[in-house]
């Protein structure tokens, strides 16, 4: 068996902003005010943190120092609910601070991802590797001796509340989101088959595509499933009910568009060369149209027909001052005959 990968932007992040108040019983001595988390405000953690820079210009090697007071802050602030994630702003005037929740703060299991693979002999053996594989978000194509090929899209992608509930609560999962109630991941339990401790897409719900019929499929960072193709990640819906949503938005699909248009034109089997110059292809075809229409504008001009042909929306168009020079070429090269 073989496989590869390729960058799949799916949307495990996310920013919150938090109301913070100052708190003697926490260890960070704030607290964040989230009005559902067990009838009080959760406790911040403090990590004490220490660094230590190079003195750059004195000529002695490794000359080691404390920064500057307050120029690097003595400890990480730690929201728990964040999957431990740290606040990364803070404004204590004001109560408010930014905080970051992403699945990659779990304990992820990617390694043992690489190991199955490592001793994997079929496509069963591949898809029981790749359930481990927690965050990283990546795009893995397969292919075996047997003839299988198959797709997959990897990574846990959280369930958030109001979207599981069929409804956007505030802003969308791609702004910052409020970080006092509403716009929570959904807990789960610690579970052997995941890392993070929280609900997510199962492995059925992801975009995957095993042993197409066309024989073959492309992928090159695009939408794997076209959630975003009338522009709204939010409008599809889950067989179980709640939002599907994946990510806001991928590459634009030229890339992959070039290269179905390639196979398209020679179907059946290819050689390995042929593939990479396949994917090395970097014209996709809106740019080779355009570039045939300059092409063929530029040699009107160089006729003497200026301004026969222009481009407008990707067509061409003749003007009313290029068919009247034409006119009046073609009438003098009448009479001069």
């Amino acid at each position: 068996m073989a496989w590869g990968s390729t960058v799949s932007p799916l949307d495990v992040t996310d920013v919150f902003q938090e109301q913070v108040i100052s708190d003697a019983g926490s260890p960070g001595g704030l607290s964040t005010v989230y009005k559902v988390y067990k009838g009080a405000p959760e406790h911040v953690i403090a990590i004490p943190e220490a660094y230590l820079v190079n003195v750059i210009g004195d000529g002695v090697s490794d000359n080691l120092v404390s920064p500057p007071d307050g120029s690097v802050p003595s400890a990480t602030l730690i929201v728990p609910r964040r999957n431990n994630g740290p606040i990364v702003q803070i404004d204590l005037a004001a109560g408010q601070a930014i905080s970051v929740q992403y699945t990659g703060f779990s304990g992820t299991r990617e390694m043992d991802t690489f190991w199955t693979w490592n001793r994997a002999r079929n496509l069963d053996d591949f898809r029981r590797g790749l359930q481990c594989f927690d965050s990283g978000t990546q795009n893995f194509a397969y292919a075996d001796i047997q003839g299988n090929i198959a797709y997959f899209a990897a990574s846990e992608v959280p369930l958030r509340e109001d979207l599981q509930a069929g409804t956007v609560v505030g802003l969308p999962p791609w702004f910052i989101r409020n970080g006092s109630g509403g716009n929570e991941w959904l807990p789960r339990p610690p579970q052997a088959d995941q890392a993070i401790p929280y609900q997510i897409l199962p492995m059925d719900e992801m975009p995957h595509l095993i042993n197409p019929p066309a024989g073959w499929f492309v992928n090159a960072n695009n939408d794997p499933a076209g959630t975003v193709l009338d522009n709204n990640p939010l409008n599809q819906l889950r067989p179980g009910g709640g939002l599907y949503y994946l990510n806001a938005g991928y590459d634009a699909g030229f890339r992959a568009g070039r290269i179905t248009e390639l196979i398209q034109s020679k179907p059946g089997p290819r050689r390995g060369n042929a593939l990479q110059r396949v994917a090395r292809s970097i014209h996709p075809q809106q740019h080779r149209r355009h570039a045939r229409q300059r092409a063929a504008a530029a040699r009107d001009d160089a006729a003497g027909f200026p301004g026969r042909r222009r481009l407008r929306g990707g067509r061409r168009v003749h003007t009313p001052r290029a068919s009247s020079e034409r006119l009046r070429a073609l009438i003098t090269s009448r009479i001069s005959a």
